[in-house]
């Protein structure tokens, strides 16, 4: 792996853990003040989240979820100027329901390794 691959793969890797565990301090705490976050999704078509309370709320949105697992977590392509990946998760929701989503993402970070921007496609899901 290149240090960059390096970098995102341990930023993706905490983000997921701190959404797994329900941990929102933690979560908030990787993305920078003025982040932006963006689901691309032909379910269900997501606002673009902007700032870093935003994405405490986006954190506490999903800590009612049980059983949230990651499967899957790579880095496909990364340099200094951000990195693409792909994940597969599953999930529980409030109602009993059973997720699964597999997703491509699009991430940069700053010179602080905080997230600035990231963008998710949505490419299966199921139930």
């Amino acid at each position: 792996m290149t240090s960059s691959e390096v970098r995102y793969k341990s930023f993706m890797n905490r983000s997921m853990k701190a959404l797994m565990y329900g941990d929102v301090d933690t979560f908030s705490s990787l993305w920078a003040e003025d982040c932006i976050h963006q689901s691309i999704d032909p379910f269900d078509q997501g606002e673009i989240l902007r700032e870093r309370e935003a994405m405490r709320a986006y954190a506490e949105a999903w800590s009612d979820v049980s059983d949230f697992q990651v499967l899957k977590n790579q880095i496909l392509s990364a340099d200094s100027e951000g990195a693409i990946g792909n994940a597969r998760v599953k999930w529980n929701a409030d109602d009993g329901t059973h997720w699964a989503c597999d997703f491509i993402y699009q991430i940069k970070l700053d010179s602080n390794d905080l997230g600035t921007s990231y963008k998710e496609w949505n490419v299966v899901r199921s139930n």
